[in-house]
């Protein structure tokens, strides 16, 4: 095919890839690059490189970079491809969630109501739950150990999801 309908199919091909969800890139090797793409029609797609050289010598920018076919990875028996993805100038990986499951209608409450809840404290009194969760702390000196962790792993996660 000529380069024209090369790059005419490598477009449509992204677009249905992105329609679908994912995101697309152009992956090429340099003699392909070089001899029959027009990258100049190709800019609305990153591009993706296959060269298996200690160093790319391709002379025009790439995001992502293919430096060997034969890479190992702990799990996998065989050779696997390794690849490296830049990101510049501030820009971070996309971040892939998933989407929400569809929750189901909430179930109507029951009407009995413990008899502890129905006692309601005086102003300026204290419930008595939470009484013993006071007297509990003032003894150990420590907030709830349940809490605390809760707190620092909901940050860990938070963290983990910003990067």
């Amino acid at each position: 095919p000529d380069t024209d309908l090369l790059c005419s199919m490598a477009n449509a091909f992204c677009a249905d890839i992105e329609a679908a969800g994912y995101e697309a890139m152009i992956y090429f090797y340099q003699n392909l690059a070089y001899n029959n793409l027009d990258l100049s029609q190709l800019l609305d797609y990153p591009f993706w490189l296959a060269q298996y050289t200690d160093y790319p010598s391709f002379y025009y920018d790439f995001d992502m970079w293919q430096f060997t076919s034969s890479g190992r990875v702990p799990g996998i028996s065989g050779d696997v491809d390794l690849n490296l993805r830049f990101f510049r100038d501030g820009e971070l990986p996309p971040v892939h969630t998933e989407e929400p499951e569809e929750e189901e209608e909430p179930s109507i409450p029951s009407q009995d109501i413990p008899q502890d809840v129905r006692e309601t404290p005086e102003e300026g009194e204290s419930s008595p739950a939470e009484t013993e969760e006071e007297s509990s702390q003032a003894e150990t000196g420590e907030e709830s150990t349940q809490e605390t962790e809760e707190t620092a792993q909901s940050g860990v996660s938070q963290d983990v999801n910003q990067n």
